[in-house]
């Protein structure tokens, strides 16, 4: 039955995030702005025909956070995609590339929490920060809060 697949479910939770104002993620989502576009608002077909099926282990994405549902600016990601793609996450340059904070510590083999401990608590900028070797390397299995600032 279509209206129980996750494709449906994840137009229906869209839907309710951005026009619900009982739903507890309105306040993140409608009250903040964030509009779905006229193709999709009203017509679940016309959703499922840009997006495709919801892949296995994916949830509803929009590249940019700071305007609504497009089939333009929405993707499937898996959860890591997405927690990379959150607005607390701050970007950070090094050696002339722009990533964030979690990025460089995971190609650089540098400890995450380290790395925030020297930037928010000891004040190093981010050549220092990132430069100076950890005693521990990287380890994706550690609970990681995202950088913030």
């Amino acid at each position: 039955m279509e209206s129980r697949s996750p494709t449906y479910n994840s137009w229906q939770a869209m839907k309710k995030r951005c026009l619900n104002k009982k739903h507890k993620g309105y306040k993140d989502y409608g009250e903040k702005g964030i509009t779905i576009c006229d193709e999709w608002i009203d017509s679940y077909q016309n959703f499922k025909r840009d997006m495709g099926e919801k892949p296995e282990n994916h949830s509803l994405d929009r590249i940019d956070n700071s305007i609504g549902y497009s089939k333009e600016n929405c993707k499937w990601s898996t959860i890591t995609e997405q927690n990379r793609n959150r607005s607390y996450n701050k970007i950070v340059e090094y050696n002339g590339n722009r990533k964030i904070l979690i990025e460089f510590c995971e190609e650089l083999n540098l400890e995450y929490k380290t790395i925030c401990l020297r930037i928010n608590t000891y004040k190093w900028d981010i050549v220092r920060a990132l430069s100076t070797p950890t005693n521990k390397p990287f380890n994706k299995n550690v609970n990681k809060q995202e950088y913030r600032k």
